[in-house]
């Protein structure tokens, strides 16, 4: 099939705009750490047995030690790290905000991509990472009310945020990086989608363990039914879906390219923030939805 990359990292950016909106809904209910928390548990379990159904196995135990090791840091690195920071982001600047400067990741993907696996990109493909980054940012600065940041009182509580969201973007670009190196060849994605969830997995609750807040997780989750069905939502659109797709978007397009494609949730979170969060959608955030189509565009044709 022509572009299924292309296809695949596009589906990725869509269903990344379901999940955070979800996630930070949950987590503005019952914190941000025991949604990560939860959605992990969730998110491997599904896949364990979606692998068992498909694969004959819960875990791709047949996988040379080389893709486990990559695709296991991949996810210590992106789905644990990265997504602490990225779910801290969430509750303390909002959704939009943080996925605008999650949409860095490209940037560092791409470089990456030459640097390590010697990937080219055209100067129309060069031109059109630049308008696409642009337009996404402008999108997200000028999409949000003025009063946004008004309403965040402790202003070192927002510095973190803007920080965190940082960290979770170059956490992103070194998990796509570890997941490249670990999904080479003949791999198939889902069998690289268990191997880094159960990376993040371990990560996050063996960080649990050592706070000694299991108990306060599982209660916080039980005691609050909504919360548990936007965390559920959140995770087979995110943790599963997703990255299902990010890593079939990696196996059949360029490092950069992919990051850049995947990165185009602020565009979709337009209309989502619209209806959720009755946000207004200024003539300034149309415009700026239409130059990053563009870009997205001139990626195909490059």
């Amino acid at each position: 099939m022509l572009y299924i990359g292309e296809i695949a990292s596009l589906m990725v950016a869509f269903l990344w705009s379901i999940g955070p909106t979800c996630f930070t809904l949950a987590g503005n209910r019952i914190g941000s750490w025991v949604v990560n928390r939860t959605r992990m548990i969730y998110a491997l379990f599904l896949v364990m047995i979606i692998h068992l159904i498909i694969y004959g196995s819960l875990l791709p135990f047949d996988a040379n030690l080389y893709r486990w090791v990559w695709l296991f840091l991949s996810g210590v690195i992106g789905l644990g790290l990265g997504d602490i920071a990225l779910f801290y982001a969430f509750t303390t600047i909002g959704t939009r905000l943080s996925m605008l400067i999650y949409s860095l990741a490209p940037v560092i993907s791409a470089i990456a991509g030459i640097i390590f696996f010697k990937e080219k990109l055209s100067y129309i493909q060069i031109i059109a990472i630049l308008i696409t980054v642009a337009a996404i940012s402008y999108v997200g600065v000028f999409s949000k009310e003025k009063k946004e940041k008004l309403d965040i009182e402790d202003s070192k509580k927002y510095w973190l945020g803007i920080v965190a969201a940082i960290l979770a973007a170059i956490g992103q670009a070194l998990g796509l990086i570890l997941s490249k190196m670990g999904i080479v060849g003949d791999f198939p994605a889902m069998s690289g989608l268990a191997i880094r969830l159960l990376g993040g997995t371990v990560l996050i609750w063996g960080m649990t363990v050592f706070q000694g807040q299991i108990k306060s997780t599982i209660q916080s989750v039980k005691n609050d039914n909504k919360s548990h069905f936007y965390i559920l939502i959140g995770t087979l659109t995110g943790p599963i879906g997703g990255i299902y797709f990010s890593l079939l978007g990696l196996k059949y397009t360029t490092l950069g390219m992919a990051s850049v494609l995947q990165s185009l949730s602020p565009i979709f979170l337009l209309p989502i923030g619209a209806i959720i969060f009755h946000e207004k959608i200024t003539w300034k955030a149309i415009i700026g939805t239409i130059i990053a189509m563009i870009g997205v565009a001139m990626l195909f044709l490059g």
